[in-house]
């Protein structure tokens, strides 16, 4: 890392910038200027549970705009600054039901947008198979 710091609008502190900008066009440039690296492996990991919940294809133009969307909302939307008592999610403990707390339920994939269903055997006609 080149050792540019940036005021984080997400931690609200001083730390390590990105490298370049992460996104084409202006969203990147800003994320650029205002994000830091810690903050930018949070959105990471909100972004990999927007994909699989909405089950979204990443070269489809539909699934980028919600992404860059989602994006813009959890940096600079209202609201975006993480609450002072705010746990990593590796740091935090697994409860006594085992499922780690603060665990949010799944969501419905948004309207307009379509997935694809896998091909080929499901594992459980492949497992029945393997029966016989």
């Amino acid at each position: 890392m080149a050792g540019r710091t940036v005021k984080c609008v997400k931690l609200q502190r001083d730390l390590p910038g990105l490298e370049e900008p992460p996104w084409p066009g202006d969203l990147g440039k800003r994320i650029y200027e205002n994000v830091s690296a810690e903050a930018w492996k949070l959105w990471e990991e909100r972004m990999k549970m927007i994909l699989n919940e909405y089950r979204l294809m990443p070269w489809q133009k539909e699934a980028q705009k919600l992404v860059a969307e989602q994006m813009e909302d959890f940096f600079f939307g209202e609201g975006s600054a993480l609450p002072p008592e705010y746990v990593h999610p590796q740091a935090k403990q697994y409860n006594t039901s085992g499922l780690r707390s603060g665990r949010v339920p799944a969501r419905t994939r948004p309207p307009g947008l379509r997935y694809r269903r896998p091909s080929g055997p499901t594992g459980s006609s492949v497992a029945m198979s393997n029966l016989k």
